[in-house]
């Protein structure tokens, strides 16, 4: 993965930042997402992914990947309580940050269907298998003035793991026991 490949596009680029950082091999990232290298040559030249594949190849890789959509990026205001028959969706677990996006702004079924030239069914689709191309969800911000924001975070794990090797033996003894047991040494 070369960062002066001209195929990075900038919808994905992201996740070419993100590769370059942890100093994956194309080879590597082709076996977390499940791809062949070829496959994900294609991945990378059509500038698109499906957010279920995102969100795996974080997950695999130790990190959680969360995506909102807003009108200001930078608002600290909560979005207010959901409109309309993106409700259910959002119940079921079905792409939530869309739902609220969508709810929020009044953006109805048809008027999605309308401006992405597709038949309510096959948005309908997208909600039933919790699943969207990434640049259906770009498509959809540039169409109604709102921005993609992306967060990537190291899951936290669930046991503290010690700072040094073998410090998990010695954190069970208390300083007074080891001074004690230094000192019958000593005599």
């Amino acid at each position: 993965m070369n960062k002066n490949d001209s195929s990075i596009n900038k919808r994905l680029s992201f996740l070419w930042d993100f590769i370059l950082r942890m100093s994956l091999t194309g080879k590597q990232v082709a076996q977390i997402f499940g791809f062949t290298e070829q496959a994900l040559y294609r991945v990378k030249r059509m500038d698109d992914i499906h957010l279920s594949k995102l969100i795996s190849f974080f997950a695999a890789l130790g990190f959680s990947f969360e995506i909102k959509m807003k009108n200001n990026p930078y608002s600290k205001e909560e979005m207010p309580v959901r409109q309309g028959c993106w409700y259910r969706y959002a119940e079921r677990g079905q792409l939530p940050f869309l739902c609220d996006s969508l709810g929020t702004n009044g953006i109805t079924m048809e008027m999605l269907s309308a401006a992405l030239n597709l038949s309510p069914t096959a948005i309908r689709h997208s909600f039933k298998t919790n699943d969207i191309p990434f640049s259906r969800i770009c498509k959809i911000a540039s169409l109604f003035g709102m921005s993609v924001v992306i967060e990537i975070r190291p899951i936290p794990s669930k046991s503290k793991q010690p700072i040094l090797p073998g410090s998990r033996l010695i954190s069970s003894i208390t300083f007074t026991e080891l001074y004690k047991n230094q000192s019958l040494n000593e005599e």
